[in-house]
């Protein structure tokens, strides 16, 4: 059964709130030239039939609490039935046995447990609501772990674009919240409501909360931020006086760190998280009398060279400090134990029943067990590690496999009143008995029709198992699609390309062109100028050897050659096309990327003149634009979307002088810009504080953007948009379901003068 079919009218209420939060906290943020939609939207939510829908609900741990003084462990985080938004739940032994996990009385449209901590008698659960963009933490108290009472968080936060990670004591026994936002980090205490900002540390940004203990009367919160010149730093911030006042104490040793968590021992602290070792994140451990000096230790069980992980939050009892790795080669959960002696060891079997890679998995005692939890692209897997009388002995106690089988959407075509979609999610394949193993994509496919999205059989048939996929239409109803599809050989699997046409009225046909020696990979395929064009890169194998842009182009659509130009502009580093549009004058632009160890990326852009590809000199981006996402035209403008600081955007007439714009501020995101009539389209996400609303950005000259927020009833992140008639699609993923949307009123949102 199908939910049922809205229509959406933003009143002058709401946009009077919208205008009222670009307006005061963040106004001094939002430029100029990008405003609210000043006239009203009107969008229709398309319906979703419940088998495009997950079969079973969506389960997310994301905190687990050891038993203590008769009080059952707990696991906290999330439950999404099919196509509904996540709930905030708990469970214990007997409710995760019976899979009826108990939720919390959260008053908002969608919520999360991130933290559970105990403070003397009591146990905290800390989490996050969203409603309508609007993101908010929440408090909540239990004494027995099975009735929960909320605390009062104070308003302030939310202004303030604060989140609360987790509860810990204050030295005095009493409750003390602690959180941050990119630019601060605050304790609020929670019996009286006062919040300390702890001091900022020199040239550091991006803050977020590692872990916090407290030690007899000292508080010792870990946070990881942005130093400008160190990378990621974890500096430890030490309270003796109850939280009234705070300061730093240096920093753990270490490169790019990260901490998973902190917990107290008897000889002091101990934090678990990660370290940068050569070019591969490794776990990692410290220890700490104080809280102050901190030295790191050496941690067993790393993987194979190359290959990253990280150690998961530490538990501790009478017997030592546990901790989970993950080891990502070998596709095993690990369990490592500190002893008293403050040595690390290796403990009992790896899990290697989770033949998954993923993160770390998080620890919690119960009884006489160890309880093993962990989540990854929404799979939930919970375990436990037992005492018998032959040793240690781990064994898999619950495992859900409901996954969305949509993560994002790769393609959208439109076929007459039919609307197309494809979108994709990573999935893991095990190749023979050994550990062998790939990850892939596994795209399914979606038609909306009479008002309805629908699972539908992905077209043409034998696109089917293919790794990506893109398509394209042209003016005369004729559809091209191309993917990447996954070829096994004595040398291992490589990646070629393969594309089918279909003219109006005729049947699918297979292309020609696109075998190649080497591997081929897919970036998007377009028709522009009066031809077809995929863009893409190439290497000589899929592991290693060196990449670079590729062209290919077609009259027709059927027959394909290679293009010949200066693709590969770094013969010592990597490049890639990204995307090819047309420039007023007719002529083709690709646009792209080249790696580099200073700034990540370059850009890179080629310009078709008759028959030949040239080089563009894109010195008018200015010297810290980087790698090239995706370009289109509307009249005689031509915009070019690429990432700085923030993500820009440059317009051109010519192909030769650009004109830089800013859209939104730091931490806005900006999808694909497509032409439309009368100017530009592009789905993403707006950041006004605490909130984070997906839009649709709109622009009649490539100049001035307007912000239409999108009516979504629950977290959802946009995907694709194209042209539906005169009005404007929008695909949507969540971890419970797919979305459509329909912007009805396009043309007068473009011709609506900006308030």
């Amino acid at each position: 059964m199908a939910s049922s079919r809205r229509r959406h009218l933003v009143t002058c209420v709401a946009l009077a709130l919208l205008l009222t939060a670009c307006s005061n906290t963040d106004a001094n943020d939002r430029n100029e030239h990008q405003q609210v939609a000043a006239a009203a939207p009107l969008w229709t939510d398309i319906s979703i039939d419940d088998a495009a829908n997950p079969d079973e609900p969506v389960w997310d741990v994301r905190a687990v609490l050891s038993s203590h003084d008769g009080l059952p462990a707990l696991l906290a985080g999330s439950v999404a039935n099919p196509g509904e938004p996540n709930r905030a739940v708990i469970w214990d032994r007997s409710s995760l046995k019976k899979g009826t996990p108990l939720p919390l009385d959260v008053d908002a449209a969608e919520s999360w447990v991130g933290n559970l901590s105990v403070v003397g008698e009591d146990t905290f659960a800390v989490g996050w609501t969203w409603e309508r963009g609007q993101q908010t933490s929440f408090v909540q108290r239990s004494r027995d772990r099975r009735s929960w009472e909320p605390i009062a968080v104070p308003e302030e936060l939310v202004d303030q674009d604060v989140y609360l990670h987790t509860v810990v004591d204050n030295g005095a026994g009493a409750p003390v919240a602690i959180g941050s936002s990119l630019e601060q980090i605050v304790a609020v205490d929670l019996t009286t409501g006062d919040i300390r900002v702890l001091p900022s540390g020199e040239h550091l940004t991006s803050y977020d909360v590692g872990g916090a203990a407290t030690l007899g009367s000292s508080v010792v919160v870990l946070v990881t931020a942005r130093n400008e010149s160190a990378g990621d730093v974890v500096v430890p911030y030490v309270s003796n006086d109850g939280g009234s006042t705070w300061a730093a104490a240096g920093k753990l040793p270490g490169v790019e760190n990260s901490v998973s968590g902190v917990v107290v021992t008897a000889s002091g602290l101990v934090a678990t998280g990660a370290h940068l070792v050569g070019d591969a994140r490794r776990a990692a451990a410290w220890a700490s009398a104080d809280g102050r000096t901190w030295v790191r230790e050496k941690v067993p069980h790393q993987p194979t060279a190359g290959w990253s992980t990280d150690l998961g939050a530490p538990v501790v009892d009478d017997s030592g400090v546990y901790a989970a790795v993950a080891d990502s080669n070998r596709l095993e959960t690990a369990i490592v134990r500190r002893t008293v002696r403050g040595e690390w060891e290796s403990f009992g079997p790896p899990a290697d029943q989770w033949r998954y890679p993923g993160t770390s998995a998080v620890l919690a005692r119960d009884g006489d067990s160890l309880l093993v939890a962990r989540s990854e692209d929404g799979r939930l897997q919970v375990g436990r590690q037992t005492r018998t009388a032959r040793g240690w002995r781990f064994r898999v106690s619950r495992t859900t496999t409901s996954v969305a089988p949509v993560s994002w959407w790769t393609s959208m075509r439109v076929d007459g009143e039919t609307v197309q979609a494809v979108g994709g999610r990573t999935v893991m394949e095990v190749t023979g008995t050994d550990n062998d193993w790939y990850r892939s994509h596994k795209l399914a496919a979606y038609s909306v029709i009479d008002g309805t999205l629908r699972g539908a059989t992905l077209t043409p048939r034998a696109a089917t198992g293919l790794a990506d996929l893109s398509a394209a239409t042209a003016p005369d109803g004729t559809q091209v699609v191309v993917g990447e599809r996954r070829v096994y050989s004595f040398d291992g699997p490589r990646l070629e390309l393969v594309g089918w046409r279909k003219r109006p009225g005729a049947t699918w046909e297979p292309v020609n062109g696109l075998a190649a020696p080497r591997v081929s990979y897919l970036n998007s395929v377009a028709y522009v100028g009066g031809r077809w064009v995929i863009a893409g890169r190439d290497a000589a194998n899929t592991w290693l050897g060196h990449a670079y842009g590729a062209l290919w182009t077609s009259r027709d659509g059927r027959t394909w050659k290679r293009e010949r130009g200066p693709f590969d502009v770094d013969q010592r580093s990597d490049s890639w096309i990204k995307h090819v549009c047309s420039l007023p004058d007719g002529d083709l632009l690709a646009v792209g990327g080249v790696q580099d160890a200073k700034t990540s990326s370059r850009p890179v852009a080629f310009r078709l003149d008759g028959k030949k590809w040239t080089r563009l000199s894109l010195t008018g981006l200015g010297p810290d634009a980087v790698a090239l996402e995706s370009c289109a035209t509307t009249g005689d403008v031509t915009l070019v979307k690429g990432w700085e600081l923030t993500q820009q955007f440059w317009s051109t007439s010519d192909g030769t002088t650009f004109t830089r714009h800013d859209i939104g501020v730091a931490g806005d995101n900006v999808g694909e810009v497509v032409s439309v009539p009368g100017g530009f389209a592009a789905a993403g996400m707006a950041h006004d504080r605490s909130r984070s609303q997906p839009v649709v950005w709109l622009s009649a000259n490539g100049t001035r953007w307007t912000q239409v927020p999108i009516p979504a009833s629950r977290s959802m992140s946009p995907g694709e948009v194209a042209l539906w008639g005169d009005r404007l699609v929008v695909t949507m993923a969540s971890a419970s379901g797919p979305g459509v949307y329909v912007l009805e009123n396009l043309a007068e949102l473009l011709s609506t003068p900006i308030a």
